[in-house]
């Protein structure tokens, strides 16, 4: 078998398989055509599923630090109490 012809658009794919010729008579040829409809828009959105993974795993930016100054310590209650 070979694809003598395949057409793909936005639409659908289509291939045309030559299956069967007899070169010694000339009464025609065996063909099985293929329609795939909406293939391109799986690998459109495959394309955009994969868009979509790395700005979800892009790292964030690093965290500010922020000085935080000591305040009194408190008084720990005694056990006595």
């Amino acid at each position: 078998m070979t694809i003598p012809g395949n057409r793909s658009t936005m639409k659908d794919d289509l291939y045309v398989l030559l299956i069967d010729w007899q070169p010694i008579s000339s009464e025609g040829a065996t063909f099985k055509i293929y329609v795939n409809p909406l293939v391109n828009w799986l690998w459109l959105g495959s394309l955009l599923f994969m868009i979509g993974i790395v700005i979800a795993a892009w790292p964030d930016k690093d965290p500010e630090r922020v000085t935080v100054r000591a305040g009194k310590q408190l008084k720990q209650p005694s056990a006595a109490d």
